[in-house]
């Protein structure tokens, strides 16, 4: 996976990640909750790659320890990706991830 590790998120782009969030937990979205400071901690990392849907599928098959099926769902035209078991590396903690369409680049996020 090809990191940017200087990119910043948007707002947009940090509220869209929230909302896949909270729609891989809870299946819906209450637009009346105050779910932007509830899903996302401010201080985890969030990488953004260019890397395709594709290339992520090929990497975790090949590269990872372990990588639960990814789930293709999407929220107001926004594809995302989300598993419930993910170990990039042996001895990493195993945590859900998500992978988030921001257009031409794509943001992962493990929580």
């Amino acid at each position: 996976m090809t990191n940017q590790t200087d990119y910043i998120l948007t707002e947009d782009e940090f509220n869209t990640i929230a909302k896949c969030v909270i729609i891989s937990q809870a299946g819906e979205l209450d637009e009346d909750s105050e779910w932007q400071e509830l899903y996302i901690d401010e201080d985890s990392e969030i990488t953004v790659t260019r890397d395709s849907f594709d290339d992520f599928r090929v990497n975790t098959a090949h590269n990872w320890n372990e990588c639960a099926k990814l789930i293709k769902k999407e929220n107001d035209g926004v594809t995302f990706f989300h598993s419930l078991i993910a170990q990039p590396r042996k001895g990493d903690p195993r945590q859900e991830v998500i992978i988030v369409d921001l257009g031409e680049k794509r943001a992962v996020y493990f929580f």
